[in-house]
């Protein structure tokens, strides 16, 4: 039938019609999800943002809301959609009653998409990457701007005792995937496809840093045909809640595509491939041994939740659960907050998605102009406060990036 097409219609009209298909089975897919929604709720909110700067926070994997009192980390640039080397990123905190914002130190290591990794240190303290020295680190700071402490490599996560940190080469992140690692300072020789990289453990305690994970080695660990001729590197690290394992993404692109598979390691370095059919997206760790994943398995992309150390997974069903976005379980409750990218009218949605009765509460629907693509992009990124009861998301307003806060009681 294909055959027959192509020879009626001519290659340049036949691939047309496959582009015209696939467009058609994306927008199915979105007004099914929202003719599904079964609650729309109205949610009290506020916006917060440094006049003529763009404000935001970054990933959707790390709390900005400290745990006891009212205010928020975020940080603020007046940098231009590509970074540039004079560009700062202002890290700080809101007052969440009186919207006044505290900055607290300024960083040159921060990017569109994951901003300085920045986090709470302790109650008292943050910590963020900078490059200082002519290196990359990461600063710990008091909430009146002093420095404590300066660890010798940034740091991508860190365990719930702040005991130990994970870090990755950034500057290779940054040329592989622009957005979310930094500018390459030093002028490192960026050529090689598969460098001798690493993903690096941090005694937070000592300063020791040890290579724990070898670029080349996961790549030699059951290839696959596409990785030929490929640039390596990775992304996504995340502990585990009891901070004994942690995830990592080994991505490759060609020139036309980007793909990755999902790992976790303990401490050690010993590596488990949980998916390794070509595309792991956005996670969360749902517990010590099970991960949320939008991948491919046997062909079918979807949310699946994975049981660590072992082949086991499971797809999670739900009418709004359509496609990649990025997910959170909700504190205790088998509900997951959720969002999604631009549609056709550049609109996102940002809703919760209950399991057990498979109703859909849609939170907000938010523009983003054209001008906020690729690099630049304004993902919603959604974060949720330790009690489940408060949501941060970046938006656009203004013609800027600011930061939105959500009361779900």
């Amino acid at each position: 039938m294909k055959t027959m097409l192509k020879s009626f219609l001519g290659e340049s009209n036949f691939r047309k019609l496959k582009g015209l298909k696939s467009e058609v089975r994306f927008y199915a897919k979105r007004i099914s999800q929202l003719l599904k929604v079964s609650r729309v709720k109205q949610k009290k909110y506020k916006d917060f943002q440094v006049p003529h700067k763009h404000t935001f926070f970054g990933y959707y994997d790390i709390s900005p809301f400290h745990s006891t009192r009212p205010i928020i980390l975020a940080g603020t640039t007046s940098a231009g959609p590509v970074i540039a080397l004079q560009d700062a990123y202002e890290v700080g905190f809101f007052d969440l009653a009186t919207g006044v914002f505290t900055e607290l130190a300024r960083s040159s290591a921060f990017c569109w998409q994951q901003g300085a990794r920045l986090q709470w240190w302790g109650e008292e303290s943050i910590i963020f990457n900078d490059y200082r020295s002519g290196k990359y680190v990461a600063v710990v700071s008091d909430l009146k701007g002093n420095v404590s402490k300066v660890f010798p490599a940034p740091l991508y996560d860190l365990t719930p005792d702040r005991k130990f940190g994970l870090s990755l080469d950034f500057v290779r992140l940054q040329d592989c995937r622009p957005g979310y690692g930094y500018l390459n300072r030093n002028h490192t020789d960026l050529s090689d496809d598969c460098p001798n990289s690493w993903i690096q453990l941090i005694d937070l305690n000592s300063d020791g840093i040890s290579n724990l994970i070898s670029l080349k080695k996961v790549t030699e660990f059951r290839p696959q045909p596409s990785m030929n001729g490929a640039r390596h590197y990775f992304n996504h690290i995340k502990f585990s809640p009891d901070g004994k394992r942690f995830l990592f993404m080994h991505l490759w692109s060609t020139k036309d595509k980007r793909f990755g598979r999902l790992f976790t390691s303990d401490l050690r370095g010993n590596i488990h491939l949980l998916n390794n059919e070509g595309m792991s997206s956005h996670y969360f760790w749902k517990n010590n041994t099970e991960i949320l994943v939008y991948s491919r398995e046997n062909g079918n992309s979807a949310y699946y939740l994975y049981r660590d150390l072992t082949n086991e997974k499971v797809q999670i069903k739900h009418s709004a659960m359509l496609e990649d976005g990025h997910p959170s379980y909700l504190p205790g409750k088998e509900e997951i907050l959720l969002d999604t990218y631009p549609d056709a009218a550049r609109n996102q949605n940002l809703f919760i998605c209950r399991l057990n009765d498979n109703s859909t509460d849609v939170l907000a629907n938010l523009y983003t102009p054209k001008k906020f693509k690729g690099e630049f992009r304004c993902d919603l990124h959604p974060r949720i406060d330790h009690t489940g009861n408060k949501i941060a998301v970046d938006k656009i307003t203004l013609g800027k990036r600011s930061l939105r806060v959500i009361e779900l009681n």
